[in-house]
């Protein structure tokens, strides 16, 4: 998915699954870094505390220019 909307408190649980490569789930403003697994399904978790737009994406070199990344909106 491109883009999420969640709100601010909500605690957000988004499962990954990852089928080729090495990858992971980033988002900067709420320290969130998981690792995933090739094969697997990954649940990532975290509390939406403030509202605003940010970016989650995958941290591997070159994945973040290739477009492995998207937007999560936190509204009030």
């Amino acid at each position: 998915m491109k883009e999420i909307t969640v709100k601010k408190g909500d605690t957000v649980k988004i499962m990954v699954n990852v089928t080729a490569g090495k990858h992971d789930f980033k988002i900067d403003e709420f320290n969130v870094f998981v690792d995933t697994k090739t094969n697997e399904t990954t649940l990532v978790e975290f509390v939406a505390t403030e509202a605003g737009e940010y970016i989650y994406y995958c941290n591997q070199p070159g994945h973040r220019e290739l477009g492995h990344w998207g937007t999560i909106t936190v509204t009030e």
